[in-house]
């Protein structure tokens, strides 16, 4: 009732029932009252002894995320783990993230986009300057153009086996890591198509509308991840794994189990979540 006829603090709501017609005052509810829930950003487990399984929500918070991959990478080699699993399932973020995950886990070049393309406005007209060394104009775009680079050095890169799990929920950043893997890495991608185009819109900005006051957002960018074919398809698994309306409302990650048993078809299931990652590298 809130969505459709606004905010108020109570409504008077008239219902039928066995007896008749019915009129009962129900308070509105405050955003505070809402339950707060917020999975952690990453986790690392081991749902066997020789694998660990990396679990991306968001590629967010680079104070926290950059440290804890890194000494992630540190316990992953120092127990000498041949198969690695990284989860991207859910979540988006920061593009420079994708990048620094992604160099711990190959030694070839690589590049996050292939191209950009940004609309020539009045929104994106000081972006442009800065770049204008980088790209060029075509017609209503600014295009720049990447190359694949050398990955940064890591002493604590991963040399084994490499899975990566996505499903529909793998959007923004997240699809383009799942882009990267599949263009720039020998890694099996395992589970559904991410939800998102190899073509895509970008770049988010905001507006007020004058009269109704109402904020909408419009994308100021196309973003062409790596090896992109098309705006209506997403990154496509080399395992296709489903999802049954049973697995979703018993929280099961069919990929995750799917996966270990490509792994290893013969062992049990059970998962051993790790120390922290920063305490265990020390250890």
């Amino acid at each position: 009732y809130r969505l459709v006829y606004g905010n108020f603090e109570s409504f008077e709501i008239e219902f039928a029932c066995s007896d008749g017609i019915k009129t009962k005052t129900v308070k509105g509810t405050h955003w505070n009252q809402f339950p707060k829930y917020e999975e952690e950003m990453l986790s690392l487990t081991f749902p066997e002894k020789d694998i660990a399984c990396l679990k991306v929500n968001r590629f967010r918070r680079p104070g926290k995320f950059l440290p804890y991959i890194d000494s992630a990478f540190t316990v992953i080699k120092n127990r000498q783990v041949d198969n690695l699993i990284i989860d991207i399932t859910e979540g988006g973020g920061f593009s420079d993230l994708t990048d620094s995950l992604f160099s711990y886990i190959t030694r070839k070049s690589y590049c996050t986009l292939e191209k950009k393309m940004i609309r020539i406005s009045r929104e994106t007209k000081e972006f442009i300057e800065e770049l204008k060394e980088e790209g060029e104009r075509n017609g209503e775009y600014f295009i720049l153009s990447r190359k694949p680079v050398t990955p940064t050095a890591r002493s604590n890169r991963f040399r084994g086996k490499v899975y990566v799990l996505t499903g529909p929920r793998t959007y923004s950043a997240s699809s383009m890591f799942a882009a990267m893997a599949r263009c720039y890495s020998d890694a099996i991608i395992v589970g559904e198509e991410t939800g998102m185009p190899s073509i895509s819109n970008a770049d988010l900005s905001r507006y007020k509308l004058p009269h109704s006051g109402m904020h909408i957002y419009t994308s100021l960018s196309i973003y062409y991840l790596p090896c992109a074919e098309n705006d209506k398809d997403g990154v496509k698994p080399d395992v296709e794994v489903k999802m049954s309306l049973e697995d979703l409302l018993n929280d099961t990650n069919r990929y995750l189990e799917y996966t270990v048993d490509i792994i290893n078809p013969n062992t049990g299931k059970q998962t051993e979540m790790a120390a922290n990652p920063a305490t265990a590298a020390v250890q």
